[in-house]
């Protein structure tokens, strides 16, 4: 019979429930996978802290691991009809349920949900691939939720995730022959910033300079967001017209935030952009 496994973090939280005798007449008889050693170690015992608290895993050969230790391994369950992983399942609250089921949609929408922060920025990005998967456009914000939570923390796999539902919405909005909304132009060109897809950011950001973004703000964002990409990309290719591109991009955005904390902090980078690529003037 196939090896069933629990992770660490729910294993401490049945123990929790359950208690000292029970929690020990079904944990011995696993092993231990730490996720780094190549072997698994019987487990044979646990040692609880106050307020039957579990704090540590006994092994076979005297070996003591704190729950913290090993947060990121599995206990795994052998024996027939794996009764460790089977008394979990059994004993999961409806929040539990409910979790296990918005990350295993994150997962099938291609998202990782152990990089996203909390609960509230899981189901907003499950509200905004559930909205556009009905063809329906995101409203207003439903879209800021979902980008605030892919771009939290600056990871790449988020963004690169967020890139992909932003897309979905451009798509959606040309097959109903409608315009994209503008806030979508400068969330899509940051997340692809954020993911390192600076010549796709860049190429994204070209709207900026076309006539067909209204709201002064979506503008401005666009284009700090687009300065910011062009320097960037700068940095690694030293293609000099980047540099005039970044620049062209900055005066628009000096136009429309001229005291903007964001728009000023990109005058430092971009005047050493200038001078090193010896355009300043």
């Amino acid at each position: 019979m196939a090896e069933k496994t629990a992770a660490m973090g729910s294993v401490v939280a049945w123990l929790s429930r359950v208690g000292p005798q029970e929690g020990q007449r079904l944990l011995i008889g696993c092993a231990l996978d730490d996720g780094e050693s190549d072997d698994t170690v019987p487990i044979v015992g646990l040692d609880w802290g106050p307020g039957a608290t579990p704090l540590a895993l006994l092994l076979e050969g005297g070996a003591r691991r704190l729950f913290r230790q090993v947060a990121g391994g599995v206990v795994v369950d052998a024996r027939p009809g794996a009764p460790l992983v089977a008394a979990i399942e059994m004993a999961r609250t409806p929040a539990e349920l409910a979790e296990r089921a918005e990350r295993r949609e994150l997962v099938q929408a291609g998202v990782n949900p152990d990089k996203l922060a909390s609960a509230e920025h899981r189901r907003a990005v499950l509200a905004l691939g559930r909205q556009v998967a009905t063809g329906s456009l995101p409203a207003p914000e439903l879209r800021r939720a979902a980008y605030l939570a892919l771009r939290a923390g600056g990871q790449a796999e988020n963004a690169r995730a967020g890139a992909r539902m932003f897309r979905d919405v451009f798509a959606l909005c040309a097959a109903a022959g409608t315009p994209v909304p503008d806030d979508c132009h400068w969330r899509l060109a940051a997340l692809l910033r954020q993911a390192g897809e600076l010549r796709e950011a860049v190429a994204v950001s070209d709207v900026l300079h076309t006539g067909e973004m209204r709201d002064p703000q979506a503008r401005k964002l666009l284009a700090t967001t687009r300065v910011g990409a062009l320097l960037d990309l700068w940095r690694v290719t030293r293609e000099t017209a980047l540099v005039r591109q970044a620049e062209r991009a900055f005066k628009v955005a000096r136009a429309l935030g001229r005291d903007d904390a964001e728009v000023l902090e990109l005058r430092p980078g971009l005047n050493r952009a200038l001078e090193q690529a010896g355009l300043r003037e």
